[in-house]
């Protein structure tokens, strides 16, 4: 699965964004994966994920960890996301010992998967890079609007919905933490990193931005 593999951005920024992805397989473990895939949410949550959701639960800005815990179906893809990577190394390696039926992977910076998994005692079974992307880039939103807008794998944060929040905070408007949740609202399945959002906007505007008195 690689829908989380083309988020962009510079090395600084993308060292406070882990993806972490249970995966039922129909025919195999998609039947009955319900409990462990709550057990997934729950401990995701303990240990301090930013984010996390599914098609069929959405995301923690529209619902609580727990409302999302009590109504994830068997079979649902489950993703949380973390800011920090002993946050991620923790998950993982509960993962690792739980050693569940399902499928789970992280996405991340290449120097940052590594040791998550040498710390969990896990080898990556496989691994996928993106090669970058090809065709008339010209057509593309700018370098930056696509720090957050690729920070949805399936493309539910408009180009335009974050030009107008970053145009807000520049306002006086609203504050990056308000722009910042109102861009993961769109992305249901609760991988876009609302720390790393805030935290973009904030550099953007060195600090001085926000709601005005």
């Amino acid at each position: 699965m690689s829908h989380s593999s083309f988020r962009y951005g510079n090395i600084e920024s993308l060292q406070g964004d882990i993806c972490v992805m249970a995966h039922p397989q129909k025919g195999a473990n998609f039947e009955g994966s319900k409990p462990f895939l709550q057990w997934f949410f729950a401990t995701a949550n303990l240990c301090g994920a930013v984010n996390m959701g599914s098609i069929v639960t959405g995301n923690m800005v529209e619902h609580p960890p727990e409302e999302i815990i009590a109504n994830i179906k068997d079979g649902r893809g489950s993703f949380v996301v973390f800011d920090n990577k002993d946050k991620a190394a923790r998950f993982v390696k509960f993962l690792a010992e739980m050693d569940g039926p399902v499928s789970i992977v992280v996405t991340a910076l290449w120097d940052l998967v590594l040791p998550i998994c040498e710390q969990a005692g896990v080898k990556p079974h496989s691994v996928n890079r993106p090669v970058g992307i090809f065709g008339k880039t010209e057509y593309l939103a700018s370098e930056e609007i696509r720090q957050y807008t690729t920070m949805c794998g399936h493309g539910m944060v408009s180009s335009k919905l974050v030009e107008k929040l970053l145009a807000d905070v520049d306002k006086g408007l609203i504050t990056p933490r308000k722009a910042a949740l109102q861009m993961a609202r769109p992305c249901m399945c609760g991988f876009f990193n609302i720390t790393r959002a805030e935290n973009l906007i904030e550099h953007r505007c060195g600090g001085a931005c926000g709601e005005k008195e």
